[in-house]
Order: structure tokens, then sequence, then C-alpha cells
């Protein structure tokens, strides 16, 4: 027999933190009320054709979009989906959408053992929508409201994995073995570099920070290629550049 997999628990987010060009995640806050959710990808191929026939197929960049039902938005969350909380306690649609990094949890069983054990999932970084919603009249059966919010993932620029690839979405599943490290996801958030440890005396991984040091080209590199970042709005984001250009300073990424 198989698995199955069921249930969603445990919501939250975090907030991605910089501080002298230096990302790090904020502490988790879970959110109660968790309704469902839902995560798609969309990735285009492109074929590539020789000889009458397809040569190659070249895979595009995904796209990853989720939505997530909720029952209650409180309103330190609602300041991340668009809301500004003024002096009076009145949210108003005037916010901003922070990205931030959301996860929760749902349930995996042993069909033949009937064992059970959960699965936590990451977006890493993730802009979210404002709530959609919608109100009915109580009859005999009262009908909760749902209020949905859409997220649209993006690449982390510093969460990576063992490869030093940039991840959007990441999920790993409690057993034994990793239970004590995977039980401190409420305290800071779990990363795909994360040492998982089934001792008695556990230490989170920290997150890894990285600062941006200013670089001086000689004229003849690819920024691109090199690797290069630019100070956009105060975010630092990789160049697309593939010359140099006198008029930009560039930055290289290094570990903290």
């Amino acid at each position: 027999m198989g698995r199955i997999i069921h249930g969603n628990k445990n919501f939250g987010y975090a907030p991605i933190i910089v501080s002298d060009g230096i990302y790090s995640f904020g502490t988790p806050v879970l959110l109660n009320g968790m309704v469902n959710s839902t995560i798609e990808v969309e990735q285009s191929n492109n074929n590539i054709y020789a000889d009458d026939t397809t040569y190659c197929v070249v895979k595009g960049a995904k796209v990853r979009t989720a939505e997530v039902g909720l029952r209650y938005i409180d309103e330190a969350y609602a300041q991340y989906l668009g809301y500004y909380l003024n002096e009076n306690g009145m949210l108003t649609d005037t916010g901003d959408f922070p990205n931030h990094c959301i996860f929760f949890e749902t349930e995996e069983q042993d069909c033949e053992t009937g064992l059970s054990t959960r699965t936590l999932h990451y977006l890493y970084n993730v802009k979210a929508s404002t709530p959609t919603k919608e109100t009915n009249t109580d009859e005999e059966d009262i009908e909760a409201l749902t209020l949905s919010v859409e997220y649209t993932a993006q690449d982390s620029q510093f969460v990576v994995d063992d490869k030093s690839d940039y991840v959007q979405y990441g999920y790993i599943t409690r057993t034994d073995e990793n239970a004590t490290t995977y039980d401190t996801f409420k305290q800071a958030v779990l990363l795909p570099t994360t040492a998982m440890d089934g001792g008695d005396d556990p230490q989170p991984t920290p997150t890894p920070t990285y600062e941006y040091v200013e670089v001086t080209p000689t004229g003849d590199e690819n920024p691109s290629e090199e690797g290069w970042y630019e100070l956009v709005n105060d975010e630092y984001v990789p160049t697309e550049d593939t010359e140099v250009d006198s008029e930009k300073t560039y930055y290289e990424r290094v570990e903290a």
C-alpha cells in the first residue's frame, strides 16, 4: 500500500529582514484558521527542431503561485496584504505588500500501518495580494467566511540548496532522524542547508547571512556572468548587464 496526504495546519509567516545589506528571516509567526491551500507551477517548454524532428526541449523559468484560505487574518499580518494600520486601529487599503516567507504543514499517513507523520512546506519569498472575501446572511446553519489570499513566489537570493541554486519552494517530512530539528520550525525558519538532528539537545541552524561588497570593474567584465548585483529600490538584485555600465555601481555577494 502507499501513502496519503491530507489536512493542513500550522500556517505561518516570517518577515524578511534587511540590515546593512544582509538578508535574514525574522521569527516565525503562526496564524490560526487555515482552511485550504493550493500551489501551482507553470513552466513552458521551448522545442528546438532539427532534422525534421524535435532536437531538444528546453524548460522555461518556473512561475509558482499559491492560494491559501484562512478563517481570520489579524491586523499584524494584514499589513503584509496591502493594509495600513491607522492610529485609531482602523485598517485601510493604503499599505504595502512586503515580501515574506510562508509555511504550513500537511499530514502524511502510511496506509499499511496507519502511522502518520507531518510534512512542512515553505515558500521562501512571496508577495501576497489583497484577500478576497464573500459574506452571506446567517440562516439556520451559519457559514463561516473564508478569506482567500493569492501569492506569487520568486527565487530567494539568500536561500540556496546544496548546489548553491536559489530556492523558491521546499518541503521536508518529519522522521525520527530529523524530529528534533524539525520541531524547531516555530522558532526559526528551516532552510535547505539546515543540519537535521534527532538528538536531545538541538541547536537551530541560523539563517545564513550575506553582505554585498562594492566591486571595481576593469571594464572588460560581463557583470551578469560575474554574478554581480545592483542596488535597486533598497534591494540588491542580480544585474542583467552584459557589459559594464560606468554610471552604475556593482556589488558582489559574500557570506558574512
